[in-house]
């Protein structure tokens, strides 16, 4: 178990990356942006996050 949340962790922190980036890009565009694709994003990373967290207080 311990080799496999090795892997997973980066990643989860390379997607959490990846996700914040395309936000911002899509924000600095100056497109009006739809709340469902800003939701999405918000989720996504909410949802990476808590996933990094917990990986990471179970090593604790």
């Amino acid at each position: 178990m311990k080799p496999l949340i090795t892997i997973i962790k980066p990643i989860l922190i390379l997607f959490l990356v990846v996700n914040l980036f395309f936000w911002m890009v899509y924000h600095a565009s100056g497109h009006k942006i739809p709340v469902q694709t800003d939701l999405t994003f918000g989720f996504i990373s909410l949802f990476l996050g808590l996933g990094i967290l917990f990986l990471y207080l179970k090593k604790l």
